[in-house]
């Protein structure tokens, strides 16, 4: 049973780079991150309260455009799709000027996720408080196929199988869910879950299946990291190493020559300011990757493995080597918080989003800017 929600007085968010309290993510609904945690925006509007185990959110009016939640590249790279609010905003990337919006059968949209052939995408979200749902779109129309609702709250996070056969959620009601896909075409769900994964104490924020589908991860407002058996549902490990609220999981592609038999290496992001490198099917924390100046909050893998991708509160991307700590590149690319991230399917380039609704494509190798959406005003 949650806690019932308590309101705070709200002070100014604090600008990147200043100390500051922990905060609710806009990308997670206002979903319970912690005890008498806030947020407002830079004028002052309030976006989002919560506590733990309860779920209270006020969002921003119309002065804003609203945060840029989800992040993804097209299968084949010519489109950038972004989520905000209630809607996916498709661009496409061949220099024409040509958008098109997406609409779902939910409140707010948290998660994008491509399934491995490319002709599905799954969108997922859903009303603080009240319900998470998925929608199932045919790629490229945008059809919706089919719409559920999984969890009792809001849907933080969908990723698929990466045979394509099964869908994972993770949700702030505490849990996470697989389930499977079935029907003719093998892409309409099944009426109930394969696995419920229950051991959370806080919002589930995060989940990805490693690169052979063996293992899932989980990351949460409790602070843990959970490895679970995704046929069984059992659960293999729980760490407990960071010493903040865990906002994101990322899962490294398995490497040329790498055995096939690896369940893989992911990496975690957290209001503590650190980066985790983990193996959880040894129980090994790799290395710890400081520098950040504050909450990290999105992360992403480059296409071959070598580098990893980090961003949050603080408005800087960080290119990190995954053989070690050390920053390959680093700059400073929003005035507000970066929310998410996402690679190309070339790994050419690199795609940003951060609360203020400004989505940033960049050259990867060169942390350049190519482009900004919408664009800067010209004075």
């Amino acid at each position: 049973m949650r806690r019932p929600a308590q309101l705070f007085g709200l002070g100014a968010m604090p600008k990147p780079g200043a100390a500051g309290r922990r905060h609710v993510c806009p990308r997670h609904g206002g979903a319970a991150l912690g005890h008498g945690t806030r947020k407002t925006s830079r004028n002052g509007l309030r976006v989002g309260l919560c506590t733990v185990g309860a779920v209270f959110s006020v969002w921003a009016a119309a002065t804003t455009a609203g945060p840029i939640t989800a992040l993804t590249f097209s299968p084949d790279g010519s489109a950038l799709l972004s989520a905000r609010y209630d809607e996916v905003t498709v661009r496409l990337l061949n220099g024409s000027a040509t958008v098109r919006v997406l609409t779902c059968r939910l409140a707010r949209v948290h998660d994008l996720a491509f399934s491995p052939d490319g002709r599905t995408l799954a969108v997922a979200g859903g009303e603080t408080g009240v319900s998470g749902g998925v929608c199932l779109l045919d790629w490229p129309t945008g059809r919706i196929r089919s719409t559920w609702e999984p969890h009792d709250d809001v849907i933080t996070a969908v990723a698929f199988h990466p045979d394509g056969s099964r869908l994972a959620t993770a949700s702030a009601d505490g849990t996470a869910e697989i389930r499977r896909l079935v029907s003719p075409s093998g892409r309409e769900p099944a009426e109930s879950p394969d696995v419920v994964l229950s051991d959370h104490a806080g919002a589930v924020l995060g989940v990805a299946f490693g690169p052979r589908g063996r293992l899932l991860a989980t990351v949460s407002a409790d602070r843990a990291l959970k490895a679970w058996d995704s046929t069984t549902g059992r659960l293999l490990r729980s760490f407990s190493n960071h010493t903040g609220i865990i906002h994101c999981v990322a899962f490294a592609p398995l490497l040329r020559g790498e055995a096939t038999a690896s369940i893989g290496t992911c990496a975690t992001g957290s209001d503590d300011k650190t980066v985790r490198v983990w193996q959880p099917a040894t129980g090994r924390m790799v290395r710890i990757v400081r520098g950040s100046e504050r909450a990290v909050l999105a992360l992403v893998y480059a296409v071959d493995g070598q580098t990893l991708y980090a961003a949050g509160a603080d408005g800087i991307i960080r290119a990190i080597d995954v053989e070690s700590d050390r920053f390959l590149r680093t700059w400073p690319a929003h005035e507000d918080w970066i929310y998410s991230l996402a690679i190309s399917p070339d790994g050419k380039r690199l795609a940003s989003g951060d609360a203020r609704g400004t989505v940033k494509l960049w050259d990867a190798a060169r942390a350049e800017p190519v482009a900004t959406w919408p664009k800067p005003n010209r004075r």
